[in-house]
């Protein structure tokens, strides 16, 4: 019997191998549906795959999202949609066509990584986390290259073991079979990274935890109301695209955003590489306003021209068709004066319609301006107020010192690969180990305003940002530290640092 066994074995696999397709069914792709990240990568395998068939995948756009014909691996390229076909054929040349829908891009709805790109050295550890978890899902993390970093499969904690750069991803399944590949870039050096915050504008849409709006008309007599339309300000390409656009009644609008009260900088070099309009009309900028300006843009409507209130650092701004741009500050010099005092310098010839890098450097005694890693301004600081922490914005607007538009110009863009802040050459990065209040109680009645200032400690810290928030909106609301009262009642205003310091006063609404 024995014998018998080992001799009919073989002769029922070759049996199984000739009838190829004995059931269809049987053959399935692990997922139907998929939604990646850009850059991600995502084996896609087969449910009852068995020998004696041929596996033949490909894309219906390789520009989206490319495949290894041979073993489903797939690899998002670009925002978009495709469809994955694996054809399979049987020894008798009858074949089995399998497909999966793939888009490129997660929405702001979806769940998110925390962090998509960041630095660790040897031995650090680090949280990845996900925003936006999907109840009931099941979670797994792999690394790309476990001799750089080691990933624990369950919870996304990760652990720098070499030098190198791996890819972390995860690979959600939600409860309906759909999946969704998430992925963060981490790269372990010597030494820990300088980099103090990033976006390089790889997600959907733009990132309403690093950017807000103003809205409307705000400056400088210009033509232009600022949106939050997407066909204002959007994402394409791995860019944030600010577009300026005329309607069929001349009206123009455009978009500004900015960082208040979501990033506030103190000493670090603020960079930015970015392709500007070369039209007549265009008044692009990347610049930045002292954090104690404090404005809801959401109403900024109300305030008109309020700006000057601030101190402004131009990192750069263009004119019309013009072959230089131009830095500088800007401050009020004297209590009595109504308009502010320019300190600036323009750049050698360029073509702005190329992408550039532009950069400065602050530190409490200079301001440096570059284009290029060229330095071609440094402003020697005189006012204590140029010291304090700045937000970043980048405009387009129309016309003012842009000149009026040619006729014919109906848009314009400018667009921003990346904006970087980075801790200055020499200097670590440093986080706040303190925050002190100017006041531990505000009493009041109905309609009273507070300021409540804050300080942050060590003042090397780099990162200057504090997030204001009530514990009861409807008796209290606060606003860049700014405290309204409401109605009578008893709240609590917690003012909290980026890297989770907080300190906490008591409101008494009388």
């Amino acid at each position: 019997m024995k014998n018998f066994c080992f001799i009919i074995l073989p002769t029922i696999i070759a049996i199984s191998i000739l009838q190829g397709f004995t059931d269809k069914t049987s053959l399935s792709l692990t997922a139907n549906t998929i939604q990646m990240d850009k850059g991600a990568e995502y084996n896609i395998n087969i449910n009852g795959k068995r020998p004696g068939l041929t596996y033949h995948w490909t894309s219906s756009d390789d520009n989206v999202v490319e495949v290894n014909s041979k073993n489903g691996i797939i690899k998002a390229m670009n925002y978009g949609e495709a469809l994955i076909h694996c054809l399979i054929t049987d020894t008798n040349g009858e074949n089995v066509n399998l497909s999966s829908k793939v888009t490129v891009g997660v929405d702001e709805l979806s769940p998110q990584l925390k962090v998509n790109k960041f630095d660790l050295k040897p031995e650090d550890e680090f949280d990845i986390n996900i925003a936006r978890k999907i109840i009931n899902s099941k979670y797994k993390w792999t690394s790309s290259n476990k001799e750089v970093i080691r990933v624990k499969a369950s919870n996304g904690f990760v652990t720098a073991v070499g030098f190198g750069e791996a890819k972390v991803t995860c690979t959600i399944t939600a409860p309906d079979k759909h999946l969704i590949v998430l992925s963060a870039t981490i790269n372990v050096r010597d030494g820990s990274s300088n980099i103090i915050w990033e976006d390089d504008f790889n997600l959907e849409i733009l990132d309403s935890n690093k950017w807000g709006y103003e809205y409307g008309y705000v400056r400088n007599f210009e033509m232009q109301d600022y949106t939050d339309r997407v066909e204002n300000a959007f994402l394409r390409d791995g860019h944030l695209v600010l577009k300026a656009l005329k309607d069929e009644n001349g009206a123009w609008t455009s978009a500004s955003v900015h960082t208040n009260n979501k990033l506030e900088i103190g000493n670090a070099r603020i960079e930015a590489r970015i392709k500007l309009p070369y039209e007549s009309g265009a008044f692009p900028a990347f610049w930045m306003l002292g954090a104690d300006y404090e404005v809801d843009y959401s109403i900024q409507r109300t305030r008109g021209d309020s700006w000057p209130e601030a101190r402004e650092i131009d990192i750069i701004e263009t004119f019309g068709k013009v072959s230089k741009v131009q830095g500088g500050v800007y401050f009020i010099a004297n209590p009595n004066d109504r308009y502010l005092t320019q300190h600036s310098a323009k750049s050698n010839d360029i073509d702005i319609s190329q992408f550039h890098t532009y950069a400065v450097e602050k530190s409490d005694k200079t301001i440096k301006f570059y284009y290029d890693n060229n330095l071609y301004y440094t402003h020697v600081i005189t006012d204590d107020g140029l010291k304090e922490p700045f937000y970043i914005l980048l405009n387009l607007a129309v016309g003012a010192s842009g000149g009026i538009p040619d006729p014919d110009i109906s848009e314009m863009e400018m667009m921003v690969d990346y904006v970087r802040v980075t801790a200055l050459e020499g200097v670590p990065v440093t986080q706040v180990e303190a925050i002190t209040l100017d006041i531990n109680e505000f009493r009041g009645n109905i309609g009273d305003v507070k300021k409540v200032n804050a300080r942050l400690l060590p003042l090397a810290a780099q990162d200057r940002t504090i997030t204001w928030i009530s514990s009861d909106p409807t008796i209290a609301t606060v606003y860049g530290g700014y405290v309204r009262l409401l109605k009578e009642g008893t709240c609590t205003i917690s003012a909290i640092s980026a890297n989770g310091i907080t300190r906490t006063l008591k409101v008494i609404c009388n």
